[in-house]
């Protein structure tokens, strides 16, 4: 019985089928699997990827407050620039100065409307009760989806307040920003884990296998997985949308199953 089923049990289970397979026409399973990983990573280029829309996805009512503000009011990004001092204070003159030139640098990008300064006295209110704070608030125009695209050179004028007046501190938070910061941190840690991961793998897999061409090809096919996967999931996002953590997250477990699959 038992020498039975050690014929019979590869011939019904799919992996190994799959397996002698692949060892006994590995040229076509091969550039086989090369051609399904261009297919999907092109088809995905094309595509692009669909992201949740952070204005339009929040929880419960708080996320049916937002779908309602965004559907039905139109609302602008709006922005903040904190300028703050320990020792001056608004109304001085070096404070006055660095509020009106973030004020006169925000007015000049083409991009920025409404701004209101906290030297008006209509805006009295967006000063500190100590007086060593105050906020620059203003708007970006058009729609808020597509803000985050226009407030680069925005954070650079701000940027170059803060340069301008080393003795305060300069800084700007809102609801552009604030989606341009995360995506731009995710995609620097993409970029560390391509840059990092992929070395220390490899030489891991040396050490394992003795070999670099041996320890080279479960990289590749865990470097080809990932993009296969990359673009197979911009085609689903259509459907679903990818979260912006999608991305480091896939290349990260990439790098994770191959040192896993020397073990």
């Amino acid at each position: 019985m038992s020498r039975t089923r050690q014929r019979t049990g590869p011939t019904r289970n799919v992996a190994a089928r799959m397996g002698r397979w692949s060892a006994g026409n590995w040229k076509t399973a091969t550039f086989g699997w090369l051609g399904l990983v261009v297919v999907a990573f092109g088809l995905g280029n094309m595509a692009g990827v669909n992201n949740p829309n952070p204005n339009t996805s929040g929880p419960g009512q708080s996320g049916r407050m937002d779908r309602i503000l965004h559907a039905d009011f139109k609302r602008p990004a709006g922005e903040n620039v904190l300028i703050q001092s320990r020792k001056a204070s608004a109304g001085t003159p070096a404070f006055d100065a660095a509020v009106k030139d973030v004020v006169a640098r925000l007015s000049r990008q083409s991009d920025v409307r409404n701004v209101r300064s906290p030297l008006v006295p209509a805006h009295a209110d967006q000063i500190s009760k100590d007086r060593h704070s105050a906020l620059v608030e203003f708007d970006i125009r058009g729609e808020i989806d597509k803000a985050p695209d226009k407030i680069g050179p925005v954070v650079d004028a701000v940027g170059a307040a803060q340069a301008a007046h080393p003795g305060f501190f300069v800084g700007e938070m809102g609801d552009a920003s604030a989606q341009k910061a995360v995506a731009d941190t995710y995609g620097s840690d993409l970029a560390k884990a391509g840059t990092l991961s992929l070395p220390i793998t490899l030489i891991i897999l040396v050490i394992a296998f003795g070999a670099l061409v041996a320890a080279g090809i479960p990289l590749l096919l865990a470097l080809t997985a990932v993009l296969g996967t990359f673009g197979l999931v911009a085609l689903v996002s259509h459907v679903l949308p990818m979260a912006n953590e999608v991305p480091a997250r896939k290349a990260m477990n990439g790098s994770v199953i191959t040192r896993a699959g020397t073990r």
